[in-house]
């Protein structure tokens, strides 16, 4: 197989049941260039290894560890063994679009940019409903140009996953760009250093990725003591780039704001769920913490159009009461699971 020009990462894990959905998006790509498939297995206990291994396609390679390190070090892992010129990610139970990577490529070299920011639909596999989120097409090439765009990319969350983008590998190696061990929020920090180090970019006016979740995974159930700490540096890291390019302060300061609510509010949630280890005490002591930080008590300016479900949440927080806050995040989680078409609107109003 002749030199490939993008390598296409795909971290594993106990993934044998939905992998091959995900290999063949990619190995049907259409190109007019050669490209390799790394699949790296993350210590997967599961047929996962062996599924890629024995993938027909000769494009596609197995990096094995024998034990689970994380989708950071899995990432990394990839990373290190890529062989392309350029860089693009996938997660085992996700699609490409067609013609995703063709797109991506060519905007790249016509460009002459060094990354490509593109839209992506979020597919609720139980409703067989899409939502995208997309935003306007530009190109990023002065300190000027990123503080216009960087906003409108971070409220629309194209700046917060890895997936939604391909770029230059020589950029992340000569920045020495790595995908952080944190259990939460590590793609959204390798991004904020990939837009950071990028002199040129270019935003793809829509969507060449389907992000696939059930309407049981709308909300987090997994409970992490660490999570909300991580949501605070990467309020203070998406903080620090809005300085550098420039943003005023009365343009982030209420985007910011609604964005570490929605992350608060995503740290809440997953008390309210069975599979929560800590007493009731516990958790009434974990929500105190969270609404009486002073991080989140300075929340207090939202852009207009947030939607009327995320300004209640939010005056619920500002009374930094633990019983009233219990109650609303139990409202909430009740609400994803009866009426999930409804809430994914209200979570979803500021980016319709």
């Amino acid at each position: 197989m002749s030199e490939p020009l993008l390598s296409v990462i795909i971290p594993a894990h106990n993934a044998e049941s939905v992998l091959g959905e995900a290999l063949g998006s990619v190995c049907a790509q259409k190109t007019s260039f050669p490209f390799e498939v790394l699949v790296s297995d993350d210590g997967s206990s599961d047929g996962t290894a062996a599924l890629a291994g024995n993938w027909p396609d000769k494009r596609v390679r197995v990096i094995k560890s024998a034990e689970n390190g994380g989708v950071s070090a899995a990432r990394n892992r990839a990373l290190d063994a890529a062989r392309g010129r350029y860089v693009a990610f996938l997660d085992s139970d996700d699609l490409l679009i067609p013609f995703a990577l063709e797109s991506a490529v060519r905007a790249l070299t016509e460009q002459k940019a060094e990354l490509v920011v593109f839209g992506f639909a979020l597919e609720n596999v139980d409703e067989h409903s899409m939502f995208d989120y997309v935003a306007a097409e530009r190109v990023l090439d002065s300190v000027t140009d990123y503080r216009d765009a960087v906003l409108e990319l971070y409220a629309r969350n194209m700046l917060n996953p890895c997936w939604n983008k391909v770029c230059s590998l020589d950029l992340i190696r000569r920045n020495g760009i790595r995908f952080p061990a944190v259990p939460f929020g590590e793609d959204r920090l390798f991004c904020f250093d990939l837009i950071a180090a990028a002199p040129r970019a270019v935003v793809l006016p829509y969507p060449l990725y389907r992000y696939r979740r059930s309407a049981r995974e709308t909300l987090s159930t997994r409970y992490l003591p660490e999570k909300f700490e991580i949501c605070l540096s990467i309020d203070r890291r998406i903080e620090e780039l809005c300085r550098a390019f420039g943003v005023p302060e009365n343009e982030r300061r209420p985007l910011l704001n609604y964005m570490l609510v929605k992350s608060a509010l995503s740290c809440l949630t997953p008390l309210d769920s069975p599979a929560c280890p800590l007493s009731r005490a516990e958790k009434r002591a974990a929500v105190g913490r969270v609404i009486r930080d002073p991080a989140l008590v300075r929340c207090r300016t939202f852009p207009r159009d947030c939607g009327r479900a995320f300004r209640l949440s939010a005056r619920v927080l500002a009374t930094k009461n633990v019983t009233l806050t219990r109650w609303m995040t139990r409202c909430i989680r009740l609400s994803a699971r009866l009426f999930p078409d409804g809430f994914r609107r209200a979570k979803h109003a500021y980016n319709a």
